[in-house]
């Protein structure tokens, strides 16, 4: 035997299943596995072999004395739990988990004497985006069905890094509501409900993000990106530090009325003192008060507010800012085209030292 097709339905494969076959397939098997036995696949010729995060047991020598082994995927769990499967593997050959277990892996000595490299990037199944060549690649987080807006979907799922991403090509990330599994002819449709660690970070290329409808967290995925403006979906509940870091956003609209739980570290100082954060009007004073959101400097209404005479900064409130930077314009040290109009405090339709005085007035309270 040197070939096998694998079904979608696949949840079992048993003790001495393969091995010492002629076994030459590459293995990929679909998000449903449970259960490899012991010495599964020992003493085969594969090439690679692919582990989803639905697999909890690997036992012991299921993949040992694997010579022409090239990449092995396990995307769950601690390396104690396998490493006595990887005895005698290809010493060329590559390990590749998830994103958050790669420390553990890599400082475990059995893994690090037994692979040329240890990456963190494994995922349990994959899309092609024509549109700009990028492999998205997802990991399932629930597999019961969940209803949402009267679809049913498989389950959840979140977006994490790939090798295999093509990220550094990568402008913008487009996030889907849901992303199907085709693994081995499957067709199962997952709710898209976070984004991983990592996803895009330090990649200054990535520029715009389209999130999912229903997203609910967000790891540290955008840090160090070039991202401008984000609109968070009114599902997001917590954003995690780093999410945003050293990104040089100017515009953030957050749609849910309950301040998500974020860190210091999600946002970075320049962003507390330059971003606007726009955030539904019955919410702005929650959002004023909120761990971490008090920090922002402009807190307003979506939209902005409308018809408050002198708030050229548009931050909701006529202050000496506003003065300020009507006095540069008159000076020419800034352009009145940036406020939309908002510098022509006395609406003769020029900005000059009228318009410093009218601004002056109503913070004077006069």
């Amino acid at each position: 035997m040197n070939a096998l097709t694998l079904g979608p339905n696949v949840t079992y494969v048993g003790n001495y299943a393969f091995a010492n076959t002629a076994l030459a397939s590459d293995l990929y098997f679909s998000y449903g596995l449970k259960y490899v036995g012991a010495y599964a696949f020992s003493g085969t010729p594969i090439k690679i072999v692919f582990i989803p995060s639905s697999c909890r047991s690997l036992h012991y020598y299921f993949i040992a004395g694997t010579q022409s082994l090239e990449k092995l995927y396990i995307n769950y769990g601690y390396p104690s739990n396998y490493q006595w499967g990887f005895h005698n593997v290809n010493s060329n050959a590559e390990l590749h988990v998830a994103r958050d277990h790669v420390s553990d892996y890599r400082d475990n000595a059995v893994c690090k004497s037994s692979f040329a490299s240890i990456w963190g990037d494994a995922y349990d199944f994959s899309y092609r985006d024509g549109k700009d060549n990028t492999s998205y690649h997802m990991t399932v987080l629930t597999s019961y069905p969940v209803t949402v807006d009267g679809v049913t979907y498989a389950g959840k799922a979140k977006y994490v890094f790939s090798q295999r991403m093509n990220v550094s090509q990568l402008v913008t990330f487009e996030g889907a509501n849901s992303e199907e599994d085709v693994t081995n002819g499957s067709s199962k449709k997952y709710l898209m409900t976070e984004m991983a660690n990592g996803l895009c970070s330090r990649q200054k290329n990535v520029k715009n993000v389209t999130f999912p409808k229903y997203l609910e967290k967000i790891g540290s995925s955008f840090g160090s990106t070039s991202l401008t403006e984000i609109d968070l979906p009114k599902t997001v509940t917590w954003i995690a530090p780093g999410a945003f870091y050293l990104t040089p956003l100017t515009s953030i609209i957050s749609n849910n009325t309950v301040p998500p739980t974020i860190d210091e570290g999600t946002f970075d100082d320049n962003t507390f003192q330059n971003a606007t954060l726009q955030v539904p009007a019955e919410s702005v004073s929650k959002y004023k008060a909120a761990a971490y959101w008090k920090n922002f400097f402009k807190i307003v209404p979506i939209g902005g507010v409308v018809g408050v005479t002198g708030d050229v900064d548009n931050n909701g409130v006529v202050d000496i800012s506003d003065v300020n930077i009507l006095l540069n314009i008159v000076l020419g040290k800034d352009s009145a085209s940036k406020y939309n109009g908002r510098a022509d405090v006395d609406g003769n339709g020029g900005v000059d030292i009228s318009d410093v005085n009218k601004a002056l007035n109503i913070v004077l309270g006069k």
